[in-house]
C-alpha cells in the first residue's frame, strides 16, 4: 500500500532536516514523500535539493499559504493513502507509516488519526529565584493576585463553590507544581 505525505512548508531550514530524517527513518517502504515550498528565502529550497533523492515530489513556487500547498499535494499525491507531516513536526517513531499501513488494510477503514502529544513537555523553564518565587513574600503575593483573579473570573471550581472553588483551584494549581522542583 502506498502512502502519500505532503509536507507545505516557507522558511523552515530550522527544522526541515529533522522533518525529512523523520520520514526517510520509516521502515514502511511504499511510500512517497510530496514537499511543498512556498518560495522560500532562507535555505531552505537548498536543503531540500540536496535531499532531492528522498523526495517524491518537489515543489518551490509561491502560493497562498499552508492550504494553497497541501491541494498541490493532494493534486500530485499517487498514494492509496495521503497523510500530512509538517515541515516543523516529526513521527514518534519509525513504525508510524507501517502501522498506519495496516490500519488501511481492513477494508472498513476509511479514516485514521493519532494522537498528538503536546503535554507534558516543557514550554517554559522558570528559574527559582526570579520575580514571582524570590522568597515566601513574594511567592504569597503571586498566590493572592491569582486567587483575586480566579475569584473575579469565576473560575476554579463549580458554580456556586464561591471562593472556595477559587482557592482549591490556586492550592492545586502550587502543588502541582513541586514535582518540578525535584530533580529527576
Amino acid at each position: 500500500m502506498k502512502i502519500s505525505v505532503i509536507t507545505t512548508l516557507c522558511n523552515a531550514v530550522q527544522t526541515i532536516d529533522d522533518c525529512l530524517d523523520a520520514m526517510a527513518a520509516q521502515s514502511h517502504a511504499d511510500r512517497e514523500h510530496l514537499v511543498i515550498d512556498g518560495d522560500s528565502t532562507d535555505g531552505t529550497l537548498e536543503r531540500l535539493q540536496r535531499r532531492r533523492d528522498q523526495l517524491g515530489v518537489l515543489v518551490s513556487e509561491p502560493d497562498g499559504g499552508i492550504y494553497f500547498g497541501l491541494n498541490k499535494g493532494l493534486a500530485l499525491a499517487t498514494g492509496e493513502v495521503i497523510g500530512i507531516l509538517h515541515s516543523d513536526d516529526l513521527y514518534a517513531d519509525t513504525e508510524v507509516l507501517a502501522r498506519v499501513a495496516r490500519a488501511f488494510a481492513d477494508p472498513a477503514v476509511q479514516a485514521l488519526y493519532g494522537d498528538l502529544v503536546y503535554v507534558p513537555e516543557v514550554l517554559v523553564r522558570m528559574r527559582l529565584g526570579g520575580k514571582s518565587n524570590r522568597n515566601l513574600k513574594q511567592i504569597a503575593q503571586k498566590s493572592w493576585e491569582d486567587y483575586q483573579i480566579l475569584r473575579r473570573q469565576g473560575l476554579g471550581g463549580p458554580p456556586g463553590t464561591g471562593p472556595l472553588g477559587a482557592l482549591s483551584a490556586l492550592a492545586w494549581k502550587n502543588l502541582s507544581k513541586l514535582p518540578q522542583f525535584v530533580r529527576r
